[in-house]
């Protein structure tokens, strides 16, 4: 019986050896399975590190690159302010107000009540400073200063000296015979002593590129029209001889969604140009006057405000419409430096970000 009882003994004794010898092993087959997923991992992260450090770096530097090429150049725009008739208002009103802006942008230092600040020395040449906010007027033989209920022939050359520019009115009565009427225009004009406008205001959208060849036999060289169905609302195309420019009224296109507001968004990003006709009038019954399409005086005042921000930063310029073609030239110019610059430079950090990105790749799929 005893020997029995030892013979069970051993075996359990065995028996549980086994089992823990299996166990054992195991565990540690897990722990050298583990081990071994770390060290694969390590020398994936190994192999990597330095590319992703790489990549990290290149695109930093890329989104550095593109705002060197991009941000930093102002300007390219430019906003053309139009009285489309004569009234007596346009000098008393809106050549008041463009004028106030003006003061307020370059002697920002003079508050109302102070004593005037010493003016700033005239170039050699004698030619005033330019006034950073100034507009167009619209003439014709039969719309001139000096005749009744218009602004006079001082008034006229007083905006004329601040910087204002003149455009001539044409319309479809006159498209037939455009040559008579530029005849009849520049003669008349001569006359009076008023040069001959270098841009033609077409505000029934009666204009066609037909018109061009005649139009610079007069030395016109720009066209405001509102022909929207034919061209952009903002004007960025300087390839042809003849600059072209889109008018639109500040309430916006009729028939269309496109505010005023909305146009003058879309000039800051694409650049170029755009102009604001205004039509002034005096409500007798209100004892107001309205710039229409824009509803008072305030209104056009506000829009004014909203514009000083970007003029003084240089990102838009309240000019004539063949000075748009100038500040669109050189904005162009200044992009085309910098992107010639940077671009070379950038183009080589992308190549190579693209043979890290495909390099990369092929660590991560040979160890999956």
């Amino acid at each position: 019986m005893g020997a029995v009882t030892l013979k069970v003994k051993i075996v359990i004794i065995i028996i549980t050896a086994s089992i823990l010898l299996s166990v054992g092993g195991i565990g540690i087959g897990v722990a050298v399975s583990d081990s071994l997923r770390r060290a694969e991992t390590e020398r994936i992260f190994t192999e990597a590190a330095p590319l992703e450090l790489e990549r990290q770096r290149l695109e930093r530097e890329i989104k550095s690159f593109n705002r060197l090429i991009e941000e930093p150049i102002p300007g390219g725009a430019t906003l053309t302010v139009v009285a489309t008739n004569l009234r007596e208002e346009v000098y008393t009103e809106l050549f008041a107000i463009l004028e106030e802006a003006s003061d307020r942008l370059l002697h920002p230092e003079e508050e109302e009540g102070d004593e005037p600040t010493e003016q700033p020395d005239q170039p050699e040449d004698g030619e005033p400073e330019q006034r950073p906010f100034v507009g167009t007027l619209v003439i014709s033989p039969s719309q001139l200063p000096g005749t009744e209920g218009n602004i006079t022939r001082e008034q006229f050359d007083e905006m004329l000296e601040a910087g204002w520019t003149t455009a001539l009115s044409v319309s479809s009565a006159q498209i037939y015979s455009l040559d008579s009427y530029l005849s009849t225009a520049y003669s008349r004009f001569t006359a009076l002593g008023i040069e001959m406008p270098k841009t033609a205001y077409f505000g029934d959208a009666s204009y066609s590129e037909e018109c061009d060849e005649t139009l610079k036999r007069y030395g016109i060289s720009t066209v405001m029209h509102t022909n929207y169905e034919d061209y952009e609302i903002v004007t960025n195309d300087a390839s042809s001889d003849m600059w072209r420019v889109t008018a639109i009224g500040w309430s916006g296109v009729k028939g269309s969604i496109t505010s005023a507001t909305d146009t003058y968004d879309m000039l800051l990003v694409k650049r170029g140009a755009v102009a604001f006709t205004l039509e002034i009038w005096y409500d007798n019954r209100l004892n107001a006057s309205h710039y229409v399409p824009v509803d008072s005086t305030s209104s056009f005042t506000n829009m004014i405000n909203i514009f000083g921000e970007k003029v003084a930063s240089g990102d838009l310029f309240i000019q004539d419409a063949p000075s748009g073609k100038e500040q669109y030239a050189a904005y162009l110019e200044q992009y085309d430096f910098a992107t010639e610059k940077y671009e070379p430079q950038l183009n080589a950090m992308l190549d190579r970000l693209a043979e890290i990105k495909a390099e990369l790749d092929r660590i991560y799929n040979r160890h999956r």
